[in-house]
């Protein structure tokens, strides 16, 4: 049976909330971030923003009242939250806005036995004793001793990019740049592992592309480990904000959703008010279905863009 799952939060001065209910998590990093900061990226869920009026609520055709948290609404403003969806959307959609307003806070899922935060104190200051120990970093380390650990370890001109060795993560990712040459460096343990090579190295890390290479002109995907997960052969790929991927190849363009690669082949693709993926092909507008064909029909689109984070 799959366990089941509570969101993490780590706020920039510390703070650590993984509070009993997850939608009091959810609604606690909103309002952290700002309701109406969220309201104005103009995220919607079943067609209606998951920050809305009450009466933005009750006109709705795609949400009912008690898919929305009324008991919640602040007074004054009269904003909501919705939270009537599944502890992974609510990740997602974390996640997401995090990036969009470059909030700075660290969001995880855990297992909801995590005994990182107690009952009698959900909010608990970041330290070496109550973080994620997974790892095998010592309790010494900073971002700054691990830049110069890495630096010469590597013997490295410069170290472009360096996780955290205090992130609550079990992913320690770096990149040290060397001779004209970039390389993906395995910073979890005591020894520095290059595993991975490339004429250009750019971190995504915690999003879809960990990060992506150029090999000579052409672009790819490449994990944490160093597994290559798409070949160098794109003119671009590249990732926005929200976690949207797209890829380009002789003036046509293609994305990455639900685990599913679109070779570029579209003339555009952009992302609808609704969050579904709108591509134009032969200069007809349309949508992509469930058997990945291309359709005109609004009803019958599939991909959106919740499934650029799975």
């Amino acid at each position: 049976m799959e366990q089941r799952k509570k969101i993490q939060v780590i706020y920039p001065d510390g703070r650590l909330d993984c509070q009993d209910t997850v939608a009091e998590t959810y609604r606690s990093a909103i309002k952290y971030m700002g309701l109406e900061a969220v309201r104005a990226l103009g995220i919607k869920r079943n067609s209606i923003n998951i920050v809305s009026t009450r009466d933005e609520m009750e006109r709705s055709t795609g949400m009912h009242k008690e898919d929305f948290c009324i008991s919640h609404l602040n007074k004054g403003n009269e904003l909501g939250i919705c939270t009537e969806f599944s502890t992974e959307d609510k990740y997602k959609y974390l996640v997401r806005i995090n990036k969009a307003l470059s909030a700075g806070l660290q969001i995880r899922l855990v297992d909801a036995t995590d005994s990182a935060i107690s009952k009698d104190n959900k909010y608990k200051p970041i330290n070496k004793t109550n973080m994620n120990t997974n790892n095998t970093m010592t309790q010494e380390k900073t971002i700054e001793s691990e830049i110069k650990r890495i630096a010469e370890a590597g013997k490295y001109d410069a170290v472009k990019y360096v996780t955290n060795p205090e992130a609550p993560t079990d992913c320690f990712m770096a990149i040290g740049s060397r001779g004209g040459k970039d390389y993906l460096v395995d910073h979890s343990g005591e020894d520095i592992r290059e595993v991975f090579e490339a004429d250009e190295l750019r971190a995504n890390l915690g999003s879809v592309t960990p990060a992506t290479f150029r090999s000579g002109d052409k672009w790819g995907i490449v994990n944490s480990k160093g597994e290559v997960i798409l070949d160098a052969k794109y003119d671009s790929v590249m990732q926005d904000a929200n976690d949207f991927v797209f890829l380009t190849l002789n003036g046509k363009e293609g994305f990455i959703a639900g685990g599913h690669v679109f070779e570029p082949q579209f003339d555009s693709v952009r992302i609808g008010d609704d969050e579904y993926i709108e591509v134009s092909l032969n200069g007809a507008k349309g949508y992509i279905d469930e058997n990945d064909e291309f359709t005109t029909d609004r009803s019958e689109a599939y991909y959106h863009m919740m499934m650029f984070l799975d």
